[in-house]
């Protein structure tokens, strides 16, 4: 395939530098983003069947950057150092896996990685102290006291939980949104005009998911906080904002929704 222009060109040269065989097409779009100034890295991430793996979260450790891959497995981090740099991907269901890349000023280092599924996830005990302490080095109990939104505690979570058959469904009767289940899943809606949340595990925010369902099962929830209006969302809780707009994404005038799990709890 001839260079449309030097950024593409260096990154397909790169990557057959490298030795990596990348199946999947790159839009014309993402292509354009390997070519901005700057180290930056791009690549695919798939599961141990082969298969492409979306919502896989690529953060750039110590830099407030990140991306989440596409249905396709695709990520792109532009406007890194050169240098060393350390990188953590995580997904729920999936061992989290932490490497270093060494990258070059204006170049983009492509790389293919395969994410191992976890086949049960081990038995996380939380005793009301250990939460307690858990959820407060996490500002749980600070935003609780502060009246900024609705909160679900591990509590309530544990005797809830056995009765349900979704995460959603724990956010039923919360003042501010309604939820709707049918065999398909279940949805979330703002009682407001600007009908949208945007969606935080642990932590981290989950752009371009539409069902909480898909990340958290159940089983998993540990405690949620829910900031229905846009006007009581948290500094932390205010990342940047894509243009798309859905159920859980973000956008001017939006919610949000947090998640904490119970593997979090049991490490924090």
């Amino acid at each position: 395939m001839p260079c449309e222009n030097g950024g593409f060109c260096w990154v397909a040269q790169r990557m057959m530098a490298v030795g990596l065989a990348m199946a999947v097409a790159w839009p014309t779009s993402v292509l354009a983003q390997t070519a901005t100034k700057g180290a930056g890295l791009a690549g695919v991430v798939r599961d141990t069947a082969d298969q492409p793996l979306p919502l896989v979260t690529v953060v750039a450790d110590g830099k407030d950057l990140s991306d989440v891959t596409d249905k396709d497995g695709r990520f792109f981090i532009g406007g890194l150092p050169a240098g060393p740099n350390d990188f953590t991907l995580m997904r729920i269901g999936y061992r989290q896996m932490s490497f270093t890349a060494t990258l070059t000023t204006d170049s983009t280092l492509m790389i293919a990685v395969r994410m191992r599924r976890v086949a049960s996830l081990e038995a996380v005990s939380i005793t009301a102290p250990r939460a307690v302490a858990a959820l407060k080095r996490a500002g749980f109990y600070d935003r609780e006291r502060a009246g900024l939104g609705r909160f679900i505690t591990p509590q309530h979570v544990d005797s809830m939980a056995p009765l349900l058959d979704r995460a959603a469904q724990l956010l039923r009767d919360t003042p501010g949104v309604e939820v709707s289940c049918s065999t398909g899943g279940c949805t979330i809606h703002t009682r407001r005009a600007h009908d949208c949340l945007k969606l935080f595990v642990d932590g981290s925010e989950m752009p371009g998911v539409t069902e909480l369902d898909e990340v958290v099962p159940i089983t998993e929830v540990g405690a949620m906080e829910l900031f229905a209006n846009p006007n009581s969302v948290p500094t932390e809780f205010q990342g940047r904002l894509p243009p798309k707009r859905g159920l859980l994404t973000a956008k001017a005038g939006c919610g949000a929704l947090v998640v904490w799990t119970r593997a979090r709890l049991g490490k924090i």
